[in-house]
């Protein structure tokens, strides 16, 4: 008697162009799988770079925290290799779908990988100060008055000429990525939230959580 499988043929992946925002929607869809690997616990990084790959361990105290606490807060990690990236593009979240992506040529440092997981981690935090991780809009955690200034002037330089929309959030993220634990301090509360009830709401961040009732008057 002839047995019937029922295991079709593995699915070929789509081609797409290195370092193109086709590449990037690719990675994020979850089309591409090619050497992109989810990052649930701060071992899965050691596996992917292996036994050589030195960490201090300041560094991977605080890496083991912002991990856990980003998938706490229901949102993926991944190292992905750098041709779903933009050119030089370090790191991406994406609110839609709630994924992060570190691009795994650029991360190789461990405390370039943490400073990157830090910026984006706190575009998740973002996410989840615009009323709840699991809608498509960010806000900004703290009011502008108390960023330092040279992290305004990182954000100008960046995205002044191609971005001057993005600045409010990306002077946040960049002052993020170069503090201890600020990143995961504020996962933590988003995992525990509401996020408002730890740090106080700009007025236009208070508007929207009223408006879309996340928070009454």
């Amino acid at each position: 008697m002839l047995g019937l499988s029922l295991t079709g043929p593995a699915l070929a992946q789509p081609e797409v162009k290195s370092n193109s925002l086709e590449a990037i929607g690719c990675m994020k869809l979850g089309d591409c799988t090619d050497n992109v690997v989810r990052v649930k616990t701060f071992e899965d990084i050691r596996e992917y770079y292996g036994d050589n790959w030195n960490v201090p361990v300041s560094v991977q105290n605080e890496l083991i925290d912002l991990i856990d606490n980003i998938n706490a807060s229901e949102v993926e990690i991944y190292l992905a290799d750098q041709k779903y990236f933009l050119t030089n593009n370090r790191g991406l979240y994406f609110t839609d779908v709630n994924k992060l992506f570190l691009n795994e040529f650029f991360v190789a440092n461990p405390e370039t990988l943490l400073a990157v997981a830090r910026h984006e981690g706190w575009h998740a935090a973002q996410d989840c100060m615009a009323g709840t991780i699991d809608n498509t809009f960010i806000a900004v955690i703290y009011d502008d008055m108390l960023i330092p200034q040279r992290f305004k002037v990182l954000a100008d330089l960046r995205y002044g000429l191609m971005q001057p929309q993005a600045i409010p959030w990306e002077q946040e993220a960049i002052w993020a990525a170069s503090e201890d634990y600020m990143t995961v301090d504020a996962l933590e509360v988003c995992v525990n939230g509401p996020m408002w009830e730890t740090y106080e709401p700009t007025p236009m961040t208070k508007e929207w959580l009223i408006k879309n009732s996340y928070m009454t008057l």
